[in-house]
């Protein structure tokens, strides 16, 4: 009976914080889902002071043995470390991390070093899975790991990364030639080879930087740009299985470096490399667009700012606080539906706009006073990289069918580019028209001309054509669904 009360509270729990984040668009206090609390107030020291509460003891690391290949006695402590990996926050991954790795200085005193984070760069050559016996497999609740043979970046020298996290797309491969970059926390010196003996690590995942175009991997010319700048591409696999939802705590952590990304691309950089994309390619396939950079141009209808209050988020992506920009991109005589084909039930229908969110880094210096204004109403330029399609809770929609949610494109940028209203847009449209004037009369005087030399008839008017109309699944909500 106990069990049962402690249970609904928890429920309550997870339904109150569920609805105290549904309006915003990333609620920096989201934990992730799973992660274990945090046993101390107070930081550790070393990686190996948590490791020791975390039942990685002294033995653990005494039989892990210098210029030996990894040997099955070393399996129960590797193992061991790679379950307690996801235990360890990234935040205190990067406290603890060194500045500098020295293959010289490991190789010839490893045991000063063992259990120390390091950052690695180089390539991925090879892959091979690892699978746990049975019995490990059920007491450590999961059943492989991947080893990954990493040429360093400095100086070519062989490493070995040990972890339970890949990119998706590396799942079927086992020879690459990728650029990647982790976090080390080293094990040990391995055997001798003929490049040297190799370091082995155990990391918590391996960041996906590509620097080439790989279309069989999912790899464009955008995401090649983003990794540039540092953008770990793998990071996208918590997002897209994730879209015509809400936004998740798995998908905290490429929000953010998505935020940093763009702070450190600028604005012009953005705009250089962002293209047109339809729109109905973000709402039919956003499974192909995640990490695109496209351009919008829309008016936006209100701005929030959203404060990070987590510090260890602020810290890492050194990202204080953004800006929500709620947008009406136009649609062009085009018509959307969102509903389900095969349920045939009907969706709200989008005739003259089509709402976006936009989440800034900057605002324009034009716009500090409409940041948190009741009524926006701000022509602009967007380029940002697409995120997902994300949903939340829309009046329009409630009205039409209380069980769906507002489907919209999530986009990120650094700052929006302001347009003045009747400038450029103004102009233009005087121009039209008075091009439009000189046809009219020219088209006019055609028709006169033809009336006097034809006798009368009957006209036949073909019928108007229908506007195109994109059918986009919809983002329904179970009755049932637990919200936790």
């Amino acid at each position: 009976m106990r069990r049962d009360a402690t249970r609904a509270v928890l429920a309550c729990v997870c339904v109150l914080l569920t609805l105290a984040g549904r309006d915003a668009c990333l609620t920096a206090q989201e934990s992730r889902a799973g992660e274990p609390p945090r046993l101390l107030a107070e930081p550790f020291a070393t990686p190996r002071q948590l490791l020791a509460l975390l039942d990685v003891g002294d033995s653990d690391w005494a039989a892990l043995q210098d210029a030996l290949p990894l040997g099955p006695h070393e399996q129960g402590p590797l193992v061991k470390i790679l379950y307690r990996m996801p235990w360890i926050s990234e935040a205190d991954v990067a406290r603890w991390q060194r500045g500098t790795l020295s293959v010289a200085a490991l190789r010839q005193d490893p045991r000063a070093a063992r259990g120390e984070f390091f950052p690695l760069q180089g390539r991925i050559r090879t892959l091979a899975r690892r699978p746990l016996l049975p019995r490990q497999a059920a007491l450590f609740e999961f059943g492989e790991y991947f080893e990954l043979d990493m040429q360093l970046a400095a100086g070519g020298e062989p490493a070995i990364v040990l972890t339970r996290t890949i990119p998706a797309a590396w799942q079927t491969q086992t020879v690459l030639d990728e650029r990647a970059s982790a976090a080390g926390l080293f094990l040990k010196v391995g055997a001798e080879s003929a490049a040297g003996p190799p370091l082995l690590f155990a990391a918590p995942r391996v960041a996906w930087l590509p620097d080439r175009v790989a279309p069989e991997l999912g790899i464009g010319p955008d995401q090649v740009w983003l990794a540039r700048f540092g953008m770990d591409i793998g990071l996208f696999d918590a997002v897209r299985a994730r879209n015509r939802g809400p936004i998740s705590a798995e998908e905290r952590e490429c929000f953010y470096a998505l935020l940093r990304t763009v702070g450190r691309a600028g604005s012009a950089a953005l705009e250089q490399q962002a293209r047109a994309v339809p729109l109905g390619d973000l709402l039919q396939h956003p499974e192909r667009e995640h990490g695109s950079v496209v351009s919008l141009r829309g008016t936006v209808r209100r701005i929030t700012r959203v404060v990070v209050d987590d510090p260890d988020l602020r810290a890492r992506y050194q990202v204080p606080a953004y800006y929500q920009l709620d947008v009406l991109v136009p649609l062009d005589g085009q018509t959307i539906e969102v509903r389900d084909p095969a349920e045939g039930a009907t969706g709200p229908v989008y005739r003259d706009a089509f709402p976006c969110t936009v989440c800034a880094l900057e605002l324009p210096a034009a716009w500090d006073s409409l940041s948190g204004a009741p009524h926006v109403n701000q022509p602009a330029e967007l380029a940002g990289v697409f995120f997902k399609l994300w949903a939340y809770s829309s009046p329009y929609v409630d009205a039409v069918n209380p069980r769906q949610r507002q489907l919209s494109p999530l986009l990120i940028t650094q700052r929006p580019v302001a347009l003045a209203a009747g400038s450029r847009s103004a102009e233009r449209g005087g121009l039209i028209v008075g091009i439009g004037f000189l046809v009219l009369l020219a088209v006019l005087w055609w028709l006169v001309t033809r009336m006097q030399r034809t006798p009368r008839r009957s006209p036949h008017r073909a019928a108007p054509a229908e506007p195109p109309v994109w059918t986009v699944p919809e983002a329904v909500e179970p009755p049932d669904r637990d919200p936790s």
